[in-house]
């Protein structure tokens, strides 16, 4: 879900939550600046930050993702797990910590 704050050129702000689940950045603030003619002096884009227990879902039997994040487990044990614009290879915690460092960049 996307979540921006806006900001008027009267001073007035709030909160909007995007209500379509394929809409992009781009996209999204395309069509705000169009709908608000010139009145929207700022847009900033509000990432929630990574959840306690990072909720995966399993894809395959060794395959699982979480947004753009994708995780598989390698034949020696250990886990890879890869994004737009990088990737992680080792156990739990590195992987956990890895996705928890980059979740505004695939999340």
């Amino acid at each position: 879900m996307l979540i921006f704050d806006l900001t008027f050129t009267d001073g007035k702000a709030c909160r909007y939550l995007c209500p379509d689940p394929e809409a992009t950045e781009a996209s999204e603030r395309g069509s705000l600046e169009a709908i608000f003619c010139g009145r929207l002096a700022s847009m900033t884009r509000i990432i929630a930050p990574p959840p306690e227990r990072l909720p995966w879902k399993r894809q395959h039997a060794t395959l699982w993702t979480l947004g753009l994040f994708a995780l598989s487990r390698l034949p020696t044990g250990e886990f890879h797990c890869f994004w737009p614009g990088g990737e992680v290879t080792g156990g739990k915690d590195e992987i956990s910590a890895a996705v928890r460092e980059n979740w505004s960049k695939g999340c």
